[in-house]
């Protein structure tokens, strides 16, 4: 059984990790999440709940990450080095195999979150390219770094198709999640840009949060939000390390705004584009 650490807010970790696995082929996992959104996307038995009261939210991770860790054969961390507030490095006790999927991150605004008990892992997965200090610390606690890229399902157009109310107009969709004033963001992007070009497209707006919409908008809580992407005639979304890279096929038809994260780096995903 492997375990894999998918902390943290939002969709992506979770949407990460199973990609991951699904890549990888594993067929006994465990995901520990606090994420209710998870039974979207896993069985329910492949899914550890934790869910804490900030308080005790460090300890009650790390208690329940030792558990589980014990009763796995290899723990997978889809996170930061040492956990969101380093709280994995209790991991350092357990003596079972460690791997990291790295992923662009600040790492100045990061690297305080290392200086007490340091991991070490077997394998580190580089997802995407890293602040180069980032990466020099990766390799300095890992037995190997191994480039993987993310390969996703495919889009099954034929599940959505139906739902398309005026096939006559084209179709634009705003996909993002868990935060509403982003979502909000991209609605009023998408009305701005229809105004000016005077445009009168099909809006649907496809996410978890309730925002305003313009009149004849519809809004849409629909997963996986990629089976509309070869539908549309455009797509507005973030420039989270998910969205960025599914929507690689369709970057003619993208427009991405990158949202400011502590940690996460979205302004230099968009800036990749043209480097």
């Amino acid at each position: 059984m492997k375990l894999f650490y998918a902390m943290g807010g939002g969709f992506g970790h979770l949407v990460r990790t199973h990609a991951f696995i699904q890549k990888m082929g594993f067929l006994h996992f465990r995901v520990l999440t606090s994420n209710p959104l998870a039974t979207r996307i896993f069985k329910p038995e492949n899914l550890i709940f934790l869910l804490a009261s900030t308080p005790q939210l460090v300890s009650m991770i790390q208690a329940t990450v030792l558990k589980h860790a014990a009763a796995s054969s290899e723990v997978y961390i889809d996170s930061f080095p040492q956990g969101i507030l380093g709280e994995l490095g209790v991991l350092a006790q357990v003596g079972k195999p460690l791997h990291y999927l790295a992923r662009r991150l600040r790492w100045p605004a990061y690297q305080p979150m290392v200086k007490s008990t340091v991991l070490r892992y077997d394998q580190t997965f580089l997802l995407e390219e890293l602040e180069p200090a980032h990466q020099a610390w990766l390799q300095t606690h890992s037995k190997r770094c191994l480039p993987f890229s993310i390969t996703y399902p495919s889009p099954n157009t034929a599940r959505v198709k139906p739902q398309i109310q005026f096939p006559q107009r084209p179709l634009w969709i705003v996909v993002h999640a868990f935060h509403s004033n982003e979502v909000q963001q991209l609605v009023n992007l998408a009305e701005t840009d229809a105004e000016l070009e005077n445009q009168s497209p099909e809006l649907l707006v496809i996410s978890d949060q309730p925002v305003d919409l313009p009149t004849g908008a519809r809004l849409l809580d629909d997963y996986p939000a990629h089976d509309w992407f070869p539908l549309a005639a455009r797509i507005y979304s973030g420039c989270g390390f998910n969205s960025f890279y599914q929507l690689k096929k369709y970057r003619q038809r993208s427009i991405l705004l990158p949202f400011d994260r502590k940690l996460d780096d979205q302004h230099w995903r968009l800036r990749s584009l043209t480097a």
